[in-house]
């Protein structure tokens, strides 16, 4: 968020209502208090951009080992549902009825 609005919060402070369960809500509030608008795209392209090239950067080691576990889950479960689909399709890929 620093890099994202550095030009526009340069010499501000945000506060965040923690009181907020949504974090883009906490920002927005903060940001209508400066008279900013947010717009939630740009730090979500930044992010983006930054897992792209060096995720180190955005990522902590937890968060990527949150990741990975959750990932792993999906993909066992997809793995263990794929032979089910398979059996709908006929030789050509068609949907069997």
């Amino acid at each position: 968020m620093k890099d994202t609005y550095s030009a526009e919060l340069a010499g501000r402070a945000l506060a965040l209502n923690a009181n907020i369960p949504r974090i883009v809500k906490r920002y927005e509030e903060a940001f209508d208090e400066l008279g900013l608008q947010f717009n939630k795209t740009r730090p979500a392209r930044e992010f983006l951009a930054r897992m792209g090239t060096n995720p180190g950067t955005v990522l902590t080691a937890a968060s990527a080992e949150r990741f990975e576990a959750i990932f792993k889950v999906i993909r066992e479960g997809y793995d263990a549902c794929a032979p089910l689909g398979a059996s709908l399709l006929g030789d050509e890929g068609e949907r069997v009825s």
